[in-house]
Parts: structure tokens; sequence; C-alpha cells
């Protein structure tokens, strides 16, 4: 399948096209020494993400007892059985919001957030039990990516399309979407594209695919050590079967790259764990300033251990 859309698109494409993408892993390489002491049990699981709901309120948030970051931690008091499916979507979004807790120690201003933390925290435990445009996991998204650049340095505002950074001499835009179906990304990006054009701000559409169910059935890998070739394998696939799609976004006004990003659950075998494989992968049609630095930063925050549970 691969091979014959790549046939499709002309010589020059193709040439273009490897000097297109970037690939950036959030390992130096994809058979990375795991830090055991970061491996817990799923009540420690259910702990932190109780420690995530009170940290988010110590900062003025109103996080409330049926959000869904509490019906988390219950399904995880509930369940021990780390091969349980249930728990990975679970542990994906409390992930998410465990980066969110984490960058509003270094925020100087942490009022412009509380709104949208506290709108993310809403909806339903399981995602296809919610609306397909449900605004509480689109703002949980725009705080994660938040969370991605004020790790990796940069200031953010919450303004027009959805985040603005100062990075280097430039400010740049950030248009972040949530994609729930691979047939949503054509609308997504285009979305994205004219959120940009509209406020005439150079920058980036950021897209999250670790919630579209493209591996059905739970993922095993021999030994730890191997965790990242499934975020790799799922991405860089994705990224194949829809090249025509980011390219046609990735060189168009206003764009000065296309961030994709995904975080599956996977397990292993030994030591017997889920774990989470993250990767960053930058899509840019020219080469420029900008790109380059913020490939660097998600490259440099991409290489921070995970934890196994």
């Amino acid at each position: 399948m691969y091979g014959a859309r790549v046939g499709a698109v002309s010589a020059k494409a193709r040439i273009h096209f490897k000097m297109l993408f970037e690939r950036i892993s959030d390992s130096i390489t994809l058979d990375a020494v795991p830090d055991m002491s970061l491996l817990q049990g799923t009540s420690d699981t259910a702990a932190i993400i109780r420690q995530i709901v009170e940290t988010l309120n110590g900062f003025g948030a109103q996080i409330h007892a049926s959000s869904r970051l509490h019906q988390y931690a219950r399904m995880f008091e509930a369940d021990d059985d780390p091969s349980t499916v249930q728990l990975d979507h679970a542990l994906l979004e409390s992930l998410q919001f465990l980066a969110v807790g984490r960058a509003l120690k270094n925020l100087k201003y942490v009022k412009p957030w509380l709104s949208k933390i506290n709108s993310a925290s809403r909806g339903r435990a399981v995602a296809s039990d919610d609306k397909t445009d449900s605004r509480a996991r689109s703002d949980q998204f725009e705080l994660f990516v938040m969370a991605c650049l004020t790790e990796a340095g940069f200031a953010v505002v919450p303004a027009e399309p959805d985040l603005r950074s100062q990075i280097g001499t430039h400010e740049a835009a950030f248009a972040a979407k949530r994609l729930r179906s691979v047939q949503k990304l054509r609308r997504n990006l285009h979305d994205a594209c004219k959120q940009l054009a509209v406020h005439k701000r150079p920058g980036f559409v950021v897209i999250d695919l670790s919630f579209v169910n493209r591996m059905t059935k739970p993922t095993y890998v021999p030994h730890l050590g191997q965790q990242q070739a499934i975020a790799a394998v799922m991405l860089d696939g994705f990224v194949e079967e829809q090249q025509r799609e980011i390219f046609d976004v990735a060189k168009r006004p206003y764009v000065s790259g296309v961030i994709l990003h995904a975080s599956v659950v996977g397990r292993s075998i030994e030591p017997v764990a889920r774990f989470v494989s993250r990767r960053w992968l930058l899509c840019a049609g020219h080469d420029s300033e900008l790109a380059r630095i913020v490939g660097a930063a998600f490259q440099r925050i991409g290489r921070r251990p995970i934890r196994a549970f």
C-alpha cells in the first residue's frame, strides 16, 4: 500500500519529500535502556492521578469530584491487570494532565489557563461516549502542547489560533488538533491552516494521533527496552499513508511545519508491564530557523524518561 502511494507522486515530489520529513524520536535509539525505578503498580498510578487533581486545584483550578480524572483513578484502583485494554486510554489521558500540572509550576501567571483546565477535565471517561467535537478533549490537547512548549523553555500564552509562543526572535502561532479518526485528518489539517491564515501568523499545525484507534489489539514487545519501536511504527506508517495531505499543508502560506504526536500504550513480556511509547515528528515544507529551533526543542523534551505501569 505504501509503495502505491509513493508511486503516485512525481519524481520531483519524491525528491522533495525525502527532504521534507525530519523524524524526531523521543529516544536517541529505538532500543533505549529503560529506567526500572520508574516501574509502578496500578494502585500507585491511581495515587498519581489523584495527586494531579490536587496539583491542579492547588493552582486555582476547580476539578469536580465527577471529573474524568477522578474516574480514571477509580478505574486503576479497581483493576490491577496490566493487560486490561480499558486502562490504556485512561493512562494516556492522565499523562497529558500530568504534563500540564508540571508546566504550571514553571509559569509566572497561571490564571489565564485555569478556565481551560476546568473545561478539559469535563466529559465522559471513555472518549467514544463523548461528543465527536468534545471541547474538553480539544482543550486538553491545547494544554498538553502548552506544557511541552513550556518544558522546552518557551513562554506560551493562550491566544488565537490556539497558542502563541515567543521562540527566539519569532512569535509563533500553534493550532492544535486532537484527531479522533483518520477520516477527519484532512478537515483538521485544513481547519488549522485557515486559523493560521486568518490571523496572518506564521506557525505550526500540531496533530495528536494518540487516540486514533490504529492498533485495535494490545501490542507486545519482548522486553521493555524496545518500547520506542511501537510509536515509531505507528506514526511513521501513518505519515507514509497520509503523505499527500501532510505535504499539501506543510507548503502552505503561514505554515512553518506540521508537528505530529503519538503516544501509544504497549506491553512488555519482560518485565510484565504496560508502558507508553511516544514519538514526535516534524514535517516542514521548507527550511527555516523557526522550524529548526522547534524541531530541536521537541527532540530534547522527548528524551525524558517515560514511566512503565
